[in-house]
């Protein structure tokens, strides 16, 4: 009953505070096991291990014939690093305490962490057979183990044991989805959030979690839909509406995204990004007033809100007042100089205001952030061909050639770059592979090439390569 657990919530506090006013005004007070158990559990829950092993220290000076305090102490040495004095501890517990599944499976983990998995699976074995009234839940901490040390595939086998041993353990669904959405199979999730909520249909963290895989599977409207459950459910689940809103607007669909967003405001009016986002969805549809106005609200906000100087930038790009624009761009790159799209965003603005040398370097920052962004190569190969270093051009994009060989677009460009450097064969080679992959952008082949350079041979290959298309 909620009475009786917030009871017990509040006397277990009680006597950790009397604990640590002990430690604070260096005095001695006693403590029975139970409650030593309790401040050293406590401590660890909140990661602190090094107040848990000087509550081991105080507990073991009260009561130095306490098994279950060494096995508490071996519990936070494993979580302090350090499981072969753990072993050593658990070995000398382990004839009195034979009785006890905490101590395999204690004594497992130290193995595992000292490098013996096979001697550690052992001792979890061990721990689920004498664990005959909890066994399900010795499975469980032992999936939670292997989950927490990145090994999913152990976890998820362990999970399966559990919930074979307690079919009607809805939280071990819970425990089954997540780990699988950890390892990114997300058919297998879904399908293990879907059968929880056949138990608690009024999970809010559940609708959303199923939220977040369905926009992951590109099951956007059941993803709205499962928002609108756990918004309908907990109605300031702030997550819930800002991920709705962000589907609604990676959809085109501009004025819902500001309805949901303007839900959100009245939850948060002091968050940026949501001011932000609203100014997005209005920049989206040309509403150039309203979009300056939730800009400069999220700066009202958040001065150094580099998103929203970035956003008012593009607002003034948008309306071709480039030389403006630059000011508002540069100060979110000098806010997030380790955004590659705030770098990419700078070269742009450059390009059209004609800065070749300054487009250059803000695309050079873009792909050391981001080295897989071949949009940016393309216009590094770009701008070293309009400053007669096509050589260079052609070194660019034959190192994306090599990651992505059927790249249609690098391989036009590569054919006018062999073609301009006199390398005939290799232009030939490229430009034949480009269009039999993809003939409707062989313009760009053209376009790249300077006036009056084109080769008639490639000409008549790709009139060829047409006529045989009809």
């Amino acid at each position: 009953m909620p009475e009786e657990r917030d009871f017990l919530a509040n006397h277990k506090l009680n006597h950790i505070r009397r604990y640590e006013e002990m430690i604070r005004n260096n005095t001695t007070c006693y403590f029975d096991v139970d409650q030593f158990e309790e401040i050293i559990d406590y401590y660890m829950l909140h990661n602190k291990t090094g107040k848990a092993l000087r509550a081991v220290f105080h507990a073991t000076e009260q009561h130095p014939s306490a098994t279950s305090i060494c096995l508490k102490k071996a519990q936070v040495l494993n979580d302090k690093g350090e499981p072969r004095e753990a072993l050593g501890i658990l070995r000398s517990i382990e004839s009195i305490e034979a009785s006890n599944p905490e101590v395999y499976f204690t004594k497992g983990i130290a193995l595992y962490k000292s490098g013996n998995s096979e001697d550690a699976l052992d001792q979890f074995r061990i721990a689920i057979r004498i664990a005959t009234d909890s066994k399900s839940e010795m499975i469980s901490n032992i999936a939670m183990f292997f989950e927490q040390q990145g090994k999913l595939d152990m976890a998820l086998n362990y999970f399966h044991m559990a919930y074979n041993e307690d079919p009607g353990n809805a939280s071990l669904l819970y425990d089954l989805a997540w780990c699988y959405e950890r390892r990114e199979d997300f058919e297998k999730s879904s399908r293990y959030y879907e059968l929880y909520l056949d138990f608690d249909p009024f999970s809010p963290s559940v609708w959303y979690n199923l939220g977040i895989i369905y926009n992951l599977t590109g099951r956007h409207e059941k993803a709205i839909e499962s928002y609108d459950y756990a918004i309908a459910i907990e109605d300031d689940f702030s997550s819930a509406y800002f991920n709705k809103a962000g589907i609604l607007a990676n959809m085109s669909r501009y004025r819902q995204a500001i309805n949901v967003y303007f839900e959100l405001m009245e939850l948060e009016p002091g968050n940026e990004e949501v001011a932000a986002s609203i100014g997005e969805c209005y920049e989206k549809i040309e509403k150039w007033d309203e979009a300056r106005d939730f800009y400069s609200r999220a700066l009202e906000i958040n001065p150094r809100y580099a998103g929203a100087w970035l956003g008012l930038g593009m607002i003034l790009a948008g309306q071709n007042r480039i030389s403006e624009s630059l000011y508002f761009v540069k100060k979110a790159v000098e806010l997030e100089p380790c955004n590659p799209e705030f770098w990419k965003t700078l070269g742009n603005i450059y390009i059209r205001l004609e800065f070749s040398g300054r487009a250059l370097e803000a695309f050079s920052n873009t792909v050391k952030l981001d080295p897989s962004d071949n949009e940016s190569w393309l216009i590094i190969a770009d701008i070293y061909n309009q400053r007669k270093q096509t050589a260079k051009s052609a070194e660019i994009l034959e190192k994306i050639s090599e990651g992505d060989p059927g790249n249609t677009l690098v391989n036009y460009r590569l054919a006018a770059y062999w073609l301009i450097l006199g390398k005939h064969e290799k232009a030939h080679n490229y430009l034949e592979s480009a269009v039999k992959r993809d003939y409707s952008m062989h313009h760009e082949f053209f376009n790249t090439l300077p006036e009056g350079s084109e080769n008639e041979l490639l000409k008549n290959m790709i009139k060829k390569y047409k006529a045989n298309r009809k």
